[in-house]
């Protein structure tokens, strides 16, 4: 079975992501990276993506693989991985822009609407465990209130 490996850059500020959007009459965003070659790692292949697509460069130490998608067809394994980092929301230019009109910092509610299905997927678990993270540190906070 043949096997196509992806792996996707969520670069995160506050409630925003960055996003590209694609070129086409239809509006739609996509995360930057692409696809893993043969004897590269899938850090490594996001930084060689994202370098190749924007104008950002990012260092694989700092990447944090949070979700990854798998699924199959008669003669395909496919993998997508995604990897988080948090970013101050500068603009950044597109490199490739015979496939992107631009990159923009949006409210990650607002991204996933004009996203396929894994990427959705992928905005929706990160900012839903921050969140969780979040409240866990509020109630922590509380509590330790309480006792003092």
């Amino acid at each position: 079975m043949k096997k196509l490996c992806k792996s996707r850059l969520v670069a995160i500020s506050g409630s925003k992501v960055l996003v590209m959007r694609k070129v086409g009459a239809a509006l739609q965003y996509t995360l930057p990276g692409g696809i893993k070659k043969k004897h590269e790692k899938y850090t490594d292949a996001l930084v060689r993506e994202t370098a190749e697509e924007i104008v950002l460069s990012i260092n694989a130490e700092e990447l944090e693989l949070f979700y990854t998608h798998t699924k199959s067809d008669k003669t395909t394994l496919y993998t997508k991985k995604y990897y988080y980092i948090n970013l101050e929301p500068n603009p950044i230019a597109v490199i490739e822009k015979h496939k992107f009109l631009k990159t923009l910092w949006l409210d990650w509610r607002t991204a996933m609407i004009y996203m396929d299905k894994t990427d959705k997927l992928a905005i929706k678990t990160i900012f839903k465990s921050r969140r969780e993270l979040e409240m866990n540190r509020v109630k922590s906070t509380i509590r330790n209130i309480k006792t003092v």
